[in-house]
């Protein structure tokens, strides 16, 4: 967005030469109002005092290739490097290596700064007309042996943080944090261990999911509408400096639709709620998929996952409905003994059904499955439902 325009009391500013945005652009990640809220921004603290404080700094372009850009600032001595790798085509993840230089006579061995991602992600696919959809939710996700937890917007309340804390032996749990809409995720990414960048891990302190108020207004389908509420995904770590007094950070962020094969390379795709029956969704969703890829076609994908779920489905229905036929036989046969049941013991219902169970227990007439398909189906409609809501194919 920023490379077509900028928003100054909610006019967009255009730059000469630069493409108009689409009619359906949808803001990924924006500067919030509040100073300090900008993305992948930073507050430097050594162990004495808080030191630079480059939230709300303007940034110089440094270097410039086809795959990266990386840019710059000096606060108070501190030196601080950033550089942004642009994912590969088809790709929304962005590489982020931050390098900080701490000034002459410090001689502190580590600092401690807080870098923000995902910062006003409101992502309201809600209000943009689609029904049915979740509000923004934030998430934290661990690694083996942590606990993963997704929380609705309405869970942080105005003013609360939600907070995770770690210590030495759990600093590595960590995998991300982040917000996502109904379709689309914004997550700040941790390196996997063994990865190349790993050995720039930080040692994550913190990880905090905030209220972010935000007044903007976005125009869709000829109206308008303002949106007051927001999340905010942060961590908080530590890095030590190398003995020429350099400290190197890598993550990855990713600010892009919540496809399951885009994600799960990155080891986030549980940001991806598919609910009780989860299992059932995203495998309904990786046929349908599948389907498409091969056929070029979602109407044609959907009519033929229907065809495949009903052919693995059929030996059940086959069972049930021939259960319901011998019952029909059965009962055909006991049809004039039940009426003469009816007639000696009409009266007296509970005394005729207690009868009516007997002359059937003898018969060997037991209740028909024909239900049992209808039981079968609900997992798969709840899965498929729930699927449709948060995926975004």
């Amino acid at each position: 967005a920023e490379r077509a325009g900028f928003q100054v009391n909610d006019v967009m500013v255009r730059v000469a030469g630069q493409p108009e945005l689409p009619e359906n652009w949808i803001p990924m990640i924006q500067d919030a109002v509040r100073p300090g809220r900008r993305t992948l921004t930073m507050l430097v603290q050594d162990s004495t005092r808080y030191g630079a404080d480059p939230a709300d700094a303007t940034w110089a372009l440094a270097e410039q290739t086809k795959d990266s850009l990386t840019y710059q600032l000096e606060s108070e001595g501190w030196k601080f490097e950033k550089t942004i790798t642009l994912p590969a085509e088809d790709r929304y993840d962005l590489g982020v290596r931050i390098r900080i230089t701490r000034p002459d006579g410090v001689a502190d061995s580590n600092i401690r700064y807080s870098i923000v991602g995902a910062a006003g992600s409101y992502i309201a696919d809600a209000k943009r007309g689609v029904m049915f959809t979740e509000g923004p939710q934030g998430f934290f996700l661990e690694r083996e042996g942590g606990e993963n937890e997704i929380i609705g917007i309405e869970t942080v309340t105005d003013g609360e943080t939600l907070e995770r804390g770690y210590g030495g032996d759990t600093a590595h749990l960590n995998r991300a944090v982040g917000v996502r809409g109904a379709f689309f995720v914004c997550a700040l990414v941790t390196p996997e261990p063994g990865s190349e960048q790993h050995e720039d891990a930080p040692e994550v302190l913190r990880a905090t999911i905030r209220p972010l108020k935000m007044t903007r207004t976005m125009s869709y389908l000829d109206e308008s509408e303002s949106y007051d509420s927001g999340l905010e995904a942060r961590i908080s770590a530590r890095q030590e400096f190398a003995p020429n007094g350099v400290a190197t950070t890598s993550l990855t962020l990713y600010a892009g639709p919540n496809e399951l094969e885009r994600l799960r390379p990155l080891g986030i795709d549980e940001a991806v709620d598919f609910g009780f029956f989860g299992l059932i969704g995203r495998f309904l969703m990786w046929l349908m998929k599948a389907l498409e890829g091969i056929f070029g076609s979602y109407g044609l994908a959907i009519v033929l996952m229907t065809l495949v779920v009903r052919a693995c489905l059929f030996p059940v229905s086959y069972k049930s409905q021939l259960s319901v036929q011998q019952y029909s036989k059965r009962m055909q046969k006991l049809k004039p003994m039940l009426e003469a049941l009816e007639e000696k013991y009409g009266k007296n219902r509970q005394r005729l059904n207690q009868e009516r169970m007997k002359v059937m227990r003898e018969n060997k007439v037991g209740f028909p499955l024909g239900c049992l398909m209808m039981f079968v189906q609900i997992p798969l409609w709840i899965a498929l439902f729930q699927a449709l809501r948060v995926e975004f194919a």
